[in-house]
């Protein structure tokens, strides 16, 4: 069904049947009835056969339900900011709850690039030092007693303890006589 199709139905008072409404919002009739289940949506009304019919409020909640999980909103947060299961009463409620919640989305996103940033800055660092070690003259690679640019990778915060690990490994496969 086109989506004039379906508006006519809407607006005609007949209504959507689930997987209608499920096809127009890009959702699953499944998800829709697990929405329902949350209190997240809720049908307008049933036919004779006792069939869930939804309207065009309906849709447009369903695709906002769906808009804000693909921008990393949990179900959990969605029910926070949405009205339960049907239309607003207080729009300007609603639209400062979703303020809200975009701004704490944005500062939650700020916080995980920094990380983030750090995580490829330390990565990159480790990675250049490693290759330095690739290019070593010494007969044993990592070994901080004779390298300086191991010392410094062994100095390194969080890398000690895999260093270590790497040198118990590197020892346990070769004697120190042997070169590579």
């Amino acid at each position: 069904m086109n989506v004039t199709a379906m508006k006519t139905r809407l607006l005609t008072g007949r209504g959507a049947r689930i997987g209608e409404v499920a096809r127009k919002a890009g959702l699953s009739a499944r998800a829709v009835r697990y929405y329902e289940s949350l209190g997240l949506i809720k049908p307008e009304g049933h036919s004779r056969g006792g069939f869930r019919l939804y309207g065009e409020g309906s849709l447009r909640r369903l695709l906002l339900i769906a808009r804000l999980k693909q921008i990393g909103f949990s179900l959990v947060e969605i029910g926070e900011v949405l009205p339960a299961g049907g239309p607003v009463a207080d729009e300007r409620e609603m639209v400062r709850r979703l303020r809200d919640a975009y701004a704490d989305r944005v500062a939650r996103i700020d916080s995980q690039i920094a990380w983030l940033q750090g995580a490829r800055r330390e990565l990159s660092e480790v990675a250049g030092l490693l290759g330095r070690c690739l290019e070593c003259e010494n007969p044993r690679l990592l070994d901080e007693a004779l390298c300086s640019g191991c010392s410094r990778l062994s100095r390194r915060k969080g890398q000690r303890e895999i260093f270590r690990a790497l040198m118990r490994t590197s020892a346990s496969g070769m004697s120190g006589s042997e070169s590579r």
